[in-house]
């Protein structure tokens, strides 16, 4: 099998688009892989660090009315048939950003066999205009449109973190403030203030920050016997060892704590494209496997209100958990191969 993966812009979509990466190459050793992403994601290890033969980074660019912009796009487009032509590959998987949209253009015209899989409860621009010239188009959650091409099938991710959770030792009371590799100042803000106003004294916490607001947090719980850290490079293992997570709603985040078994408080970030953080979120939140608080909802009682509901209440929110069963999502992601 010679296949090439279209994965760029944010860990959200190259995440799950490395995880699957991996697990086809254990399961298919003399298989040969291409990861495709943009010049800006050259500083994710997670590539680097990957089972891929091959990595190829292409500049690109969103699609608007900008005409260099447009050319660039262009070039990579006959940059990538070029690549899939000389490289002979047969099968491309297409992940989200603009370099899948891109990419899955140019595989279409070459006739390979297309596999898209999204993420988000909404479907991004370039996943939308590929998910028409797909074989199949994978779901992490449901769709209002239904296509014959479409099958709901979760996560790579949360296939990842079922099996993280039989590793490591989930600690009772231990709770964990986590925003992504930025951080967002509104969690930390909620964390400093819940931790300052002695409201989480009875339980063990950790605050990862994000790198622009480690210091400021630091200085603000110095006092308190609360661990900070600017990021982790192991965060699936974070949050399967607490017991409650507070985090945005994006779709690994969510995925990891669901594969993990994990209590969580989730307030999706406003400032994504088509609110599809909330989106997210609120398919979890309706079959009452979390806690959702809106941003502009956040308060102390808000939170506080959630916080005990969760406590009082977790067999329910693990039963829940335990109802939602995705352990098939890489048999059948990986299964159509089978086929081609």
């Amino acid at each position: 099998m010679r296949i090439i993966f279209f994965a760029g812009g944010t860990l959200g979509h190259i995440t799950p688009a490395i995880y699957l990466v991996n697990q086809i190459k254990q399961r298919y050793p003399n298989s040969y892989i291409i990861f495709a992403a943009t010049n800006k994601d050259k500083s994710y290890e997670i590539i680097n660090h990957s089972k891929c033969d091959k990595v190829i980074y292409f500049e690109c660019y969103s699609t608007n009315f900008n005409i260099k912009k447009q050319l660039l796009n262009f070039k990579t487009y006959q940059q990538i048939k070029k690549v899939i032509t000389e490289e002979n590959i047969k099968i491309a998987y297409g992940f989200g950003g603009y370099i899948s949209g891109i990419g899955i253009f140019a595989a279409s015209n070459l006739d390979l066999y297309i596999y898209i899989h999204e993420q988000n409860s909404v479907m991004g621009k370039a996943n939308k205009l590929s998910s028409k010239k797909a074989n199949k188009v994978f779901l992490s959650f449901p769709m209002k449109q239904k296509y014959n091409n479409f099958e709901l099938v979760g996560s790579p991710v949360y296939h990842k973190a079922s099996q993280v959770k039989k590793q490591v030792y989930k600690e009772k009371n231990k709770v964990l403030f986590t925003s992504g590799t930025l951080g967002a100042k509104v969690i930390n803000q909620l964390a400093v203030n819940l931790s300052v106003g002695h409201y989480l004294d009875n339980f063990k916490v950790t605050i990862i920050t994000g790198k622009r607001y480690y210091e400021d947090v630091k200085k603000l719980v110095k006092n308190y016997n609360i661990e900070v850290k600017a990021f982790s490079n192991n965060l699936i293992e974070e949050i399967a060892s607490s017991e409650i997570v507070i985090s945005r709603a994006g779709s690994s985040t969510l995925f990891e704590i669901i594969g993990t078994n994990t209590l969580s408080i989730v307030i999706p970030s406003p400032n994504v494209t088509n609110n599809h953080q909330y989106y997210n979120a609120l398919y979890f939140s309706d079959l009452k496997c979390l806690e959702m608080i809106n941003e502009e909802d956040l308060t102390i009682n808000n939170f506080l209100n959630c916080f005990n509901n969760l406590i009082n209440s977790k067999h329910i929110y693990y039963d829940n958990i335990k109802k939602l069963k995705m352990e098939n999502v890489i048999d059948k992601m990986i299964g159509v191969l089978n086929n081609e």
